[in-house]
């Protein structure tokens, strides 16, 4: 399941198969979601949405397994 923002700074996915050439992140690094927990950020990659008009390509999306 993809949750769209056209304002988004970061594109995030809790699952791995989302991503393509995907790689461990490289650092410890948290996301804070609103109730103030952090979650880790385990990988970075690229992922396609596909759509009717044409693909949209996603650059450094991160991979949090703990996000919902």
């Amino acid at each position: 399941m993809w949750l769209t923002d056209s304002g988004a700074m970061n594109h995030m996915t809790a699952d791995l198969a989302n991503l393509s050439l995907a790689s461990p992140y490289p650092t410890t690094e948290t996301i804070h979601i609103a109730n103030g927990v952090g979650l880790i950020v385990s990988h970075i990659g690229h992922s396609t949405l596909h759509s009717s008009i044409s693909p949209i390509k996603l650059h450094y999306v991160l991979c949090i397994p703990q996000i919902t």
